[in-house]
């Protein structure tokens, strides 16, 4: 996909650098890059899958978007974990200090919410950074890929040679610390892979590519108590693989396959759900209620939709159409409220933060 090029940002160089770093931990979701639009046009739909449903001919309008921040302002945003404020790191112009801003997602003025850009005191679930290891779990220094278990009680990390290599011939070691013992165990060498994350409450991590060497590639579950790893899906490079909330979903996509009815947007389930295809293919994020929030892919600059599908049903719905996103989305920068109520986007217009209702919030 194609993206606008986006407004003038204001921030200087060493805040863009300080957002960026801030940022690696991953709260802002991977995606195909989505279009800036300005005239309509239909969603692609691949003609292997089942249609969008229907679009409500009455339905009733929701309210329009609206600028959160001034234009030029700000990249890589991310959500207080109570879905009342939407925090950036700016450096504004004048004596105001760079630092970390927040504005409502109700409205009213953006404030300084910590002058610390690494979020030390800001409240639980604000700070950009993950949570970090406690004490007892101590990590070699060649650790890359660190990911804490949801209690906190577990770490996994993969450990991977530093010479180059063809990316499908690369190994990296999958290693886990704590659960069932507290020793440090290798769970796996991965082949043309990495670790994605945790799921089943701690019990298994997800990974892709192949976990032995006569593994198929694809995306795995591998117990941490030394169980057999079993194949969720098969996928020769699977891109962008994130999980649900829950951990109970995985959604990827397929690219430049040797079958190109297999390219597209995917899911399964963790626990062994059979992998879908969705009927459509655009940039995607998770939402709170477990479905899939995703902006349909369009050929040209028309105006931009977001859809909703639901993995345990197989449904989806049109949650907002025709200029869904005005002035389009830069760089892919946009993120659904841990609510489920809203979605910021940076506008590739203005390169200003703006907020959009799903449904009627």
């Amino acid at each position: 996909m194609t993206t606008s090029r986006p407004g003038l940002l204001r921030l200087s160089r060493r805040a863009v650098q300080v957002a960026l770093a801030a940022l690696m931990s991953g709260a802002c979701a991977a995606g195909p890059a989505v279009a800036a639009s300005t005239r309509e046009a239909a969603p692609s739909v691949p003609s292997t899958t089942t249609p969008l449903s229907p679009r409500s001919p009455t339905g009733q309008p929701t309210p329009a978007a609206r600028a959160l921040t001034e234009a030029g302002c700000c990249a890589r945003h991310w959500w207080s974990s109570d879905s009342l404020r939407v925090l950036f790191i700016d450096d504004p112009p004048g004596d105001a200090p760079l630092g970390i801003y927040a504005a409502p997602a109700g409205g009213g003025e953006v404030g300084l919410a910590s002058l610390s850009v690494l979020g030390e005191d800001l409240p639980a679930g604000d700070a950009p950074l993950a949570a970090t290891p406690s004490a007892s779990l101590r990590l070699p220094a060649d650790a890359e890929n660190v990911r804490l278990s949801p209690d906190g009680s577990s770490v996994a990390w993969t450990v991977g040679s530093s010479v180059p290599v063809n990316f499908d011939r690369r190994q990296r070691s999958l290693w886990v610390l704590g659960g069932p013992t507290d020793l440090r165990r290798r769970l796996a060498v991965l082949t043309g892979g990495d670790l994605v994350g945790w799921a089943e409450d701690g019990r298994v991590v997800v990974t892709t590519g192949r976990v032995s060497a006569d593994a198929v590639a694809g995306i795995w579950r591998v117990p941490i108590d030394g169980s057999p790893p079993a194949l969720l899906a098969e996928a020769d490079r699977p891109r962008g693989v994130r999980l649900s909330p829950t951990a109970r979903w995985l959604a990827y996509y397929l690219a430049f396959q040797t079958d190109p009815a297999r390219n597209g947007l995917w899911i399964a389930g963790t626990s062994g759900a059979a992998a879908h295809q969705v009927p459509a293919f655009g940039s995607y994020r998770w939402g709170a209620d477990e479905r899939l929030f995703f902006i349909p892919f369009v050929t040209d600059d028309g105006p931009l939709t977001l859809a909703a599908f639901d993995p345990a049903t197989g449904a989806t719905q049109v949650v907002r159409e025709g200029e869904a996103f005005p002035g389009g989305i830069a760089a892919n920068d946009w993120s659904v409220s841990p609510d489920g109520r809203w979605v910021v986007y940076r506008s590739a217009a203005d390169a200003a933060l703006w907020i959009v209702p799903i449904g009627g919030a």
